[in-house]
């Protein structure tokens, strides 16, 4: 079975100020349309956060029933579910409508897994959805709330669920995943975090389709995040892709990363100091940033920066954390063309999650249980 993924959307997005869900939809009904032509598939999962808001204005709903238009002929099946930025009620009411016609949508998450069973040519494949799980399913579950989190709350589902290992096994899930062994050893965190689910827990499907991180992840070889189709921070990669799966019987498994052209929505850096900023690129089509050397700008330099770009966004300083690792590949242009596997974040950790937000949320979670929060 021959299964493309994709997920994190978020339509309706505002970046600074800026309205992204115009730049969106073209690039959705152009460069992830193009990309999905590149290869034929019989199934599309979409693996969560549709939307930006959990009550999506009319606009997004719009684009979004644009979307699934122009790709429906193209798919037997479509799988689709709900982010921690989707209304799972909304989710929950469109399943009723769109089963008949091959579009299965899941909302909230229930004490077992949902599945859908579709064939091809060689039997039966069972595809499980985990739509996001919130931190008042867990409480649910867990009594009290162990640090095992999501992972203890995955297992108990999946231990009541229907679930035949010699069989071809999907799971499609808007979540954390991560290796805690892996990353403790590589000091990216040091203890478990209630929200994630350890690698190990998914071992047993075939493939593991991911959504909740933007960037392509390849964690393991049939478990991976695809990342969003565009860009929507200035921290984020500039190479975007669909992944595409060819899922043959049990044990076969062919994985690929389809580039996806999204010069309709592009986010550059540029750096510059109070004396220099005057030479600054003209730049009328991407939204901007500019990086200063110094972490207050002169308001009237601030000013001028600002009116130059159309599109601009927000002046960084030097405190940004960008300098060292991020700003030399931001501002460089790629082009799909040269696109390269090897530009996919490989390895546990990098792209996933950074030391210093698994700190505070470490620490935090401490101090909530020092002080029975």
């Amino acid at each position: 079975m021959r299964i493309i993924q994709m997920g994190d959307l978020h339509l309706g997005k505002i970046l600074e100020g800026h309205s992204l869900l115009s730049a969106q939809r073209d690039v959705l009904l152009h460069g992830v349309l193009d990309a999905i032509k590149k290869k034929k598939a019989d199934v599309l999962l979409l693996c969560g956060d549709v939307f930006e808001d959990i009550y999506p204005d009319d606009v997004a709903m719009s684009v979004f029933n644009q979307f699934l238009r122009q790709i429906r002929p193209h798919f037997q099946n479509v799988l689709i579910i709900a982010g921690n930025h989707d209304n799972s009620a909304i989710f929950d009411f469109m399943s009723s409508f769109l089963a008949d016609s091959g579009i299965y949508v899941f909302g909230h998450p229930h004490n077992v897994l949902s599945k859908v069973t579709l064939f091809d040519d060689k039997g039966p494949v069972n595809f499980y959805a985990l739509p996001f799980l919130k931190m008042q399913y867990l409480t649910s579950f867990l009594h009290p709330l162990s640090s095992d989190g999501v992972s203890a709350v995955f297992l108990s589902m999946l231990s009541r669920t229907n679930f035949d290992e010699r069989e071809r096994n999907v799971l499609i899930a808007h979540q954390y995943v991560y290796s805690f062994e892996e990353a403790r050893n590589k000091c990216i965190i040091t203890e478990k975090q209630p929200d994630m689910i350890d690698i190990s827990c998914v071992n047993a499907f075939d493939y593991v389709a991911l959504g909740h991180i933007h960037e392509p992840i390849l964690l393991k070889k049939n478990i991976l995040y695809s990342g969003s189709p565009y860009p929507m921070h200035y921290t984020d990669q500039d190479v975007k892709c669909l992944s595409y799966v060819d899922l043959g019987r049990k044990g076969e498994f062919q994985q690929e990363f389809i580039p996806i052209d999204h010069q309709e929505l592009r986010i550059r850096i540029y750096e510059t100091t109070s004396d220099t900023f005057t030479s600054l690129p003209k730049d009328e089509e991407n939204y901007v940033y500019v990086l200063f050397d110094c972490d207050v700008v002169p308001e009237p330099i601030a000013r001028e920066v600002e009116a130059r770009y159309p599109k601009f966004c927000r002046i960084l300083g030097k405190n940004t954390g960008l300098r060292n690792n991020l700003f030399s590949k931001s501002i460089q242009e790629r082009n799909v063309e040269n696109f390269d596997s090897s530009s996919v974040a490989l390895k546990i950790g990098k792209g996933l999650v950074d030391k210093e937000s698994l700190y505070i949320k470490t620490m935090i979670t401490k101090i909530k249980s020092n002080f029975n929060i």
